[in-house]
């Protein structure tokens, strides 16, 4: 019995200040109820007087390895919050640059869309003047030489269409090209 203030209530106010020190509480009125309130309000252990040297030694011993056990978690603890903060950095950076190489990809896949379409045009529009001259001189009255020519040269033509309707067919499967039919307009 403490002078103005009790046991329970004095351990509550130094746990609350050193949380991590264990406290042994020693009484000679032991009653179940109080070794009870003791532990709940932050005691190691409850020793009843008179007590045995040996067992106080042990029950120091343990204290003492609990504190060391708990100095060891909370160095552990924050090393690995520590741990956690850089690899969280590490993991938001290459996420970044995971970011900025899709934008690049998706700029690039742009440009080549573009090129393709141009490209695309630029082709079909001779081909189709060369197409529809060489359909006149095909119903025109041509000599034997020059009928086989004509039909080389459209030949020629369609081959040039074939592979036009190729490379938009290339670029609408890869993703980059045109929405348009492959069909010669």
């Amino acid at each position: 019995m403490m002078p103005g203030e009790d046991g329970l209530s004095f351990l509550a106010k130094l746990h609350q200040q050193l949380p991590d020190v264990p406290v042994v509480i020693m009484t000679g009125y032991a009653r179940l109820q109080t070794a009870i309130d003791a532990i709940t309000h932050g005691a190691f252990d409850f020793i009843q007087k008179p007590f045995d040297f040996s067992y106080l030694r042990m029950v120091v011993s343990r204290g003492l390895e609990y504190s060391g056990l708990r100095r060891m978690e909370k160095n552990y603890r924050a090393e690995l919050e520590k741990t956690v903060a850089l690899r969280t950095d590490e993991l938001k950076e290459a996420m970044a640059q995971l970011d900025a190489a899709n934008r690049l990809l998706l700029e690039a896949a742009n440009e080549k869309r573009e090129f393709m379409t141009t490209i695309t045009h630029e082709m079909r529009t001779p081909m189709n003047g060369v197409i529809g001259a060489l359909d006149v001189l095909e119903d025109s009255d041509l000599s034997g030489m020059q009928r086989e020519l004509v039909l080389i040269a459209h030949q020629a033509a369609d081959n040039m269409v074939a592979l036009i309707n190729q490379l938009l067919s290339f670029s609408a499967l890869s993703g980059c090209g045109p929405a348009v039919s492959t069909e010669l307009m």
